[in-house]
């Protein structure tokens, strides 16, 4: 697992091949999250199932962030998704806390299937 600033994060977001997961429950994602970023909570018993329906190529870098550096649950993702063999797993342990105070947009609600079908480069 390496570990991502605020600035490489936004960079990171413009790449079709990374994804971007909010490791946080349901209720938090709806509250607010990074645009263009997918809802797989680590709370539950199916995160690996999860994030291997959306990222089944385990060479595709997959970067997990969650409410902030006090916050252990994108350390726990990421360590979790490393031992599951992806390759390039990166924390932003920043998380929300952090890109809100460097300004940056800010999504309200659920995912929607258009977002998917953006990331995977669809028109």
């Amino acid at each position: 697992m390496r570990k991502v600033t605020t600035d490489e994060l936004a960079d990171m977001l413009q790449k079709s091949e990374t994804w971007v997961f909010n490791v946080l429950a349901p209720k938090e994602f709806e509250r607010g999250h990074i645009p263009g970023t997918e809802n797989i909570p680590i709370g539950g018993s199916d995160f690996l199932a999860q994030a291997r329906a959306v990222v089944p190529d385990e060479d595709t870098p997959v970067v997990v962030y969650c409410a902030g550096p006090e916050c252990k649950a994108s350390a726990r993702a990421a360590n979790a998704l490393a031992e599951a063999g992806y390759m390039e797993v990166y924390a932003y342990e920043g998380g929300m806390k952090e890109w809100i105070a460097a300004g940056n947009e800010v999504e309200t609600g659920e995912r929607t299937v258009a977002r998917r079908s953006h990331r995977e480069g669809a028109p």
